[in-house]
C-alpha cells in the first residue's frame, strides 16, 4: 500500500497535501507521515479511475455544449478548477475546438462549501436556525 495524504484536489496518480501547488501539478515535497493514510493500490486505482471517468464526462459535456452553442471560450471556476487532470483534459479539448480555456491560478480556486459551513456555524452558535421551508437566496447576507 501507499500513503495517501489528506487531499482536496488531486490528479490521477498524484495525491497531494490539501493546498494545490502554484502550477496545479503534484508537489515536490513528500507527504507528511502524520497526515497520511495507508491506502491499498487497489483503492488508489479505483479513485484514479473514478476521477478519470468523472473528468472525461465533464469534458465531453462541455465540448458538446461548446460546439452546440458556438462557444468562443471555456471557463473553469470554483473548487473543481483546482483539479490538474480536469485542467489538462479541458485544455486539450480547447485545442481541438480552437478556443481558449481559462481558469484562475490554483490558489484562487476555492470551494465555497467551507465558507458556507463557517457562516452556518456562526448563525447556529447565535441561536439562529431555520425550518425546512428555507430556500436558497443568492443575495442573502451571510
Amino acid at each position: 500500500s501507499r500513503a495517501l495524504p489528506h487531499t482536496s484536489c488531486a490528479s490521477a496518480g498524484s495525491f497531494r497535501s490539501p493546498s494545490c501547488s502554484a502550477d496545479g501539478g503534484g508537489g515536490s515535497e513528500p507527504p507528511d507521515p502524520d497526515t497520511s493514510l495507508n491506502v491499498s493500490d487497489e483503492i488508489l486505482d479505483l479513485l484514479a479511475s473514478f476521477q478519470e471517468s468523472l473528468v472525461g464526462y465533464l469534458v465531453d459535456q462541455t465540448t458538446k455544449a461548446a460546439r452546440e452553442h458556438g462557444a468562443r471560450s471555456i471557463g473553469l471556476s470554483g473548487g473543481v478548477a483546482c483539479n490538474s487532470r480536469l485542467r489538462e483534459m479541458m485544455r486539450e479539448a480547447g485545442q481541438r475546438l480552437h478556443i481558449p480555456v481559462c481558469y484562475p491560478s490554483p490558489i484562487l480556486t476555492t470551494d465555497n462549501a467551507a465558507m458556507i459551513a463557517s457562516a452556518g456555524y456562526l448563525h447556529l452558535s447565535q441561536g439562529r436556525v431555520a425550518d425546512l421551508t428555507l430556500n436558497a437566496n443568492p443575495s442573502a447576507r451571510l
